[in-house]
């Protein structure tokens, strides 16, 4: 998915290495990355994320796409 080209990018991992159920900071993903996902999560959904509901609401890639499919424009 986006969601994970995003994360996979800034993280170094490979997208289908990213469980969408662990923890962000789980995964290694400590509050620079995620600072730096955040406006690219934002930009590439057409949605505000911050870096605090990254930490705090929407601590999993399931969380965060669960958040964008109720949330995000839709695309057309």
């Amino acid at each position: 998915t986006a969601l994970r080209a995003i994360l996979a990018d800034l993280s170094g991992y490979a997208p289908s290495d990213l469980p969408g159920d662990v923890g962000f900071l789980s995964l290694g993903f400590d509050s620079l990355m995620l600072t730096q996902a955040a406006p690219q999560i934002s930009r590439g959904f057409r949605l505000e994320i911050t870096l605090r509901e990254l930490i705090d609401r929407h601590k999993t890639i399931d969380a965060v796409v669960a958040h964008i499919n109720e949330h995000a424009p839709a695309r057309t």
